[in-house]
């Protein structure tokens, strides 16, 4: 026999017409992405930057076709103590209904003037994919520097 809960969400849903979701998740249909920039102690440190996170969108068939900027997270005033990890959670996206069709990716800088100085990745450093085909919505990117 299942537990009431189960039954009662059951019921709800079946009846209300929407699926139970938590309160802070993101709507299946989202273009909303979420995570962490992590700048490790041993990075050096800097004062006064900015940290950029673009989310692009691509259709994967068009090799020559360009991405499309869908949205950006921009945090001025940003900065790293040598010593001391950094984390900075962010979001971006959100307000755009997600195209499965579409590939989606983000970049992250962290900026001195136009000059980006510092570069966000996965572990595997690849290009961030995010959203569609098996890409997360939330990720984690570790900060190093570019020069």
């Amino acid at each position: 026999m299942m537990p009431a809960s189960v039954l009662t969400g059951c019921f709800l849903t079946i009846f209300s017409g929407f699926p139970l979701v938590a309160a802070d998740s993101p709507a299946a249909d989202s273009d909303l992405v979420c995570g962490e920039v992590v700048l490790p102690a041993d990075l050096g440190s800097f004062a006064g930057r900015r940290l950029e996170i673009r989310l692009y969108k691509i259709h994967p068939l068009l090799a020559d076709a360009p991405a499309t900027l869908v949205d950006v997270f921009d945090l001025e005033e940003f900065g790293h103590e040598q010593g001391r990890e950094t984390k900075q959670a962010f979001e971006v996206g959100g307000d755009a209904v997600l195209e499965p069709d579409m590939s989606y990716y983000i970049t992250c800088f962290v900026l001195d003037g136009d000059a980006r100085t510092h570069i966000g990745e996965t572990p595997d450093k690849d290009l961030c994919s995010v959203l569609t085909r098996g890409s997360p919505r939330e990720v984690t990117l570790t900060a190093r520097a570019v020069r």
